[in-house]
C-alpha cells in the first residue's frame, strides 16, 4: 500500500487493539473494580501501604476513573508489539492477528481493565524479554526500561521476578551483555527508591513494610504458625499469642482471614498486632523463625500453591453494592458504578476463566515441546521461566491468588501464536522460491 495509506492502517489497527484491551470495562460500562481498587486510587492514608503503589492510578483517576485503564492499554499494546517485533520477522498483518487472538483467549484485557496497578507486573516481565531480544539506545528502548521501572515501582513482587529473569537471562547467554547492565541499573535504581522511601515513611527498611504480616498470614493459612505459636508463646511472649485462640480455626480458611475478619475486639488480629506496618519488626522475626523450625511444610506449602497458580484457575471478580468505596470522591461515577454488570453478577466470568485456562496450558505443552526441538528455543525457555519465576514467587509469598498469575499468563500464547506465525511465513516464503524454480 502507499505509505500514507499504511500509516492510516497501522495507526486504525493498534488503537482498536487498544480498545480490546479494556473490552471486559466497556462490556462492564465501569472499570472493573477489586476489593483493593478504592485504597489505591481514593488517596485514603492506609498503614503499610507503600507510597509508590498507588501513585499512577491516584495521579490519572483525577481527570477520569478511566484514564488508568486508557493509558495501560497503549502501553500493553506498544509492549506487546515490541516483544513480537525483537523477536520474530513478522508483517504487519500477523503481528495483529497475534496479538488480537491473545487478547481474545486470554485474561489480559481482564487486568488492564482492573483499577489496580497489577497490570504493570505483566508488561514489566514482558519489556525485559523484549529488551533481551534486541536492546539498543533508542527511544523506543528507554521507553521499555522505563515501563520495566514502572512495574518495578507499583508491583514489589517484580523486584523477585525481575531479578530472577535477569539472573535466568546471564546464565543462557553465557556472557555480561549491555542489555543486562541495562536492567540492572533500572533495578538498582528502584530498589534503592522502594527500601528508602519505606524507611521514611513507616521506619522498615524492606521492599514493601506489610510483606511479613502478609507472609505470616500465608502460614497461618498452612497451619505451621498456629503450631510454633503453641510451642513458643509460653516462653517468648508475641502480640499475636493474645490471639491464638482466634488463629486455630483460620487454618486452612479462604479469604485471609488473619488480614480481614474482625476478630472480637472488633478489628482483624493483623489490624489490633499493627502487623501491617510492623514497627517492632516482630513479625519479621515471626516468619524467619517458622520458617526455619519448620522448613519442609513452607516448601510444600509455596510448591502446592505454585502449582496451583500454574494451573491459571483464574480470578472472580464479585460484585460490591454495599456501599460507594469511594467515600466523597467520584460521586458523578456511583450511578454508573451501581448499573455496571458487574455489581449484577453478570460478567461472563466463568466462560472467559475456562478458555484461558485451556489456552495458558495448551500453550505451556506446545511451547515445551517447541523448545526441545528447537524452535526459538531462546525466547520461549525465558518465557516459561518468567511464568514459572512469577508463579513461585506469588506463592512463596503470599498464595495462589489467580489474579496475580493473570498478569503474566497471557505471554505464552502470545510467544507460541508469534512462533507458529513465523513458522507459517518462513513455509509460505519456501514454497514460493521452489515454485519459481
Amino acid at each position: 500500500m502507499p505509505k500514507p495509506a499504511s500509516n492510516v492502517l497501522t495507526v486504525g489497527a493498534l488503537l482498536g487493539a487498544c480498545l480490546m484491551t479494556m473490552w471486559p470495562s466497556l462490556y462492564n460500562q465501569f472499570p472493573l473494580y477489586f476489593s483493593d481498587s478504592a485504597v489505591y486510587i481514593s488517596g485514603a492514608s492506609v498503614s503499610g501501604i507503600p507510597p509508590w503503589y498507588p501513585l499512577m492510578a491516584r495521579a490519572l483517576s483525577r481527570f477520569s476513573l478511566w484514564l488508568p485503564l486508557i493509558v495501560s492499554s497503549i502501553l500493553t499494546i506498544f509492549v506487546a508489539w515490541c516483544l513480537i517485533a525483537r523477536w520474530f520477522l513478522l508483517r504487519l498483518t500477523p503481528m495483529l492477528i497475534v496479538i488480537t487472538t491473545t487478547l481474545v483467549l486470554t485474561k489480559l484485557p481482564w487486568v488492564n481493565s482492573l483499577l489496580m496497578p497489577d497490570i504493570y507486573g505483566g508488561l514489566s516481565c514482558a519489556a525485559v524479554l523484549a529488551l533481551i531480544g534486541r536492546f539498543d539506545f533508542k527511544p523506543t528502548s528507554i521507553w521499555l526500561l522505563a515501563i520495566i521501572f514502572a512495574g518495578l515501582l507499583f508491583q514489589t513482587a517484580s523486584l523477585g521476578i525481575i531479578s530472577l529473569m535477569l539472573a535466568v537471562s546471564v546464565i543462557a547467554s553465557f556472557a555480561w551483555r549491555n542489555v543486562h547492565s541495562a536492567i540492572s541499573i533500572v533495578l538498582a535504581s528502584a530498589i534503592t527508591i522502594v527500601f528508602s522511601s519505606n524507611l521514611v515513611r513507616f521506619n522498615n527498611l524492606s521492599p514493601n513494610p506489610s510483606a511479613a504480616v502478609i507472609v505470616f498470614n500465608k502460614l497461618v493459612y498452612s497451619g505451621v504458625a498456629q503450631q510454633y505459636l503453641a510451642k513458643n508463646c509460653d516462653r517468648a511472649h508475641f502480640a499475636v499469642c493474645d490471639y491464638l485462640s482466634e488463629l486455630i480455626p483460620m487454618q486452612g480458611e479462604n479469604g485471609q482471614p488473619f488480614l480481614w475478619k474482625d476478630s472480637s475486639d472488633g478489628k482483624s488480629v493483623a489490624n489490633l498486632t499493627l502487623g501491617w506496618s510492623d514497627p517492632s519488626g516482630e513479625y519479621g522475626k515471626l516468619v524467619v523463625d517458622i520458617t526455619l523450625q519448620y522448613p519442609l511444610e513452607v516448601v510444600r506449602s509455596a510448591l502446592v500453591d505454585t502449582f496451583t497458580l500454574l494451573l491459571a484457575e483464574g480470578e472472580i471478580l464479585e460484585k460490591y453494592t454495599d456501599e460507594w468505596p469511594f467515600a466523597g470522591l467520584y460521586a458523578s461515577y456511583k450511578e454508573a458504578f451501581e448499573r455496571a454488570k458487574q455489581q449484577q453478577s453478570a460478567l461472563p466470568q466463568n466462560a472467559v476463566n475456562v478458555v484461558a485456562q485451556f489456552t495458558t496450558g495448551g500453550s505451556a505443552l506446545l511451547l515445551a515441546i517447541f523448545a526441545v526441538i528447537g524452535i526459538q528455543r531462546q525466547i520461549i525457555l525465558l518465557t516459561l521461566g518468567t511464568w514459572i519465576a512469577n508463579a513461585t514467587v506469588h506463592a512463596t509469598l503470599v498464595g495462589a491468588f489467580p489474579r496475580y498469575q493473570d498478569k503474566v499468563n497471557w505471554l505464552l500464547p502470545l510467544i507460541l501464536l508469534a512462533t507458529i506465525a513465523e513458522m507459517a511465513n518462513y513455509n509460505k516464503k519456501k514454497y514460493k522460491r521452489t515454485s519459481a524454480v
